[in-house]
């Protein structure tokens, strides 16, 4: 879609046109501006997705403080995706942590999954 792909220029920085996310995984800490950043992709993204402009003075982007990212032996790479789920219901975290609805939620994401990797690989 058009709205991602402008969304990914918009946030893209340095030569290698890549979106720093230093200090999303486990163990890594984040400034108080690469986090501010963090939020910031999200929002973008999920705009994107839903096709509305978002909130009235929401920037289209800010300024990441570069990091030095990981580097992976050739033909690897580390790969991050979202799943938004839109609530309808007013189902609450509770609701969501065990029983029907988390195997639900849990199998759609695994379609998700499957469906996305199938598309790649072919």
């Amino acid at each position: 879609p058009t709205a991602l792909i402008t969304t990914y220029a918009d946030l893209a920085t340095g030569e290698d046109e890549e979106i720093y996310i230093f200090g999303s995984k486990p163990g890594q800490t984040a400034t108080e501006d690469q986090d501010a950043f963090l939020g910031q992709i999200c929002l973008n993204v999920a705009i994107a997705l839903s096709g509305t402009a978002g909130p009235p003075g929401t920037p289209s982007t800010m300024d990441p403080s570069p990091v030095e990212a990981p580097t992976f032996p050739p033909g690897l790479s580390e790969v991050y995706n979202s799943f938004i789920v839109t609530n309808t219901v007013g189902l609450t975290a509770e609701q969501l942590q065990s029983g029907a609805n988390r195997e639900g939620l849990d199998a759609a994401y695994g379609e998700f999954a499957l469906r996305t990797t199938a598309q790649l690989a072919a």
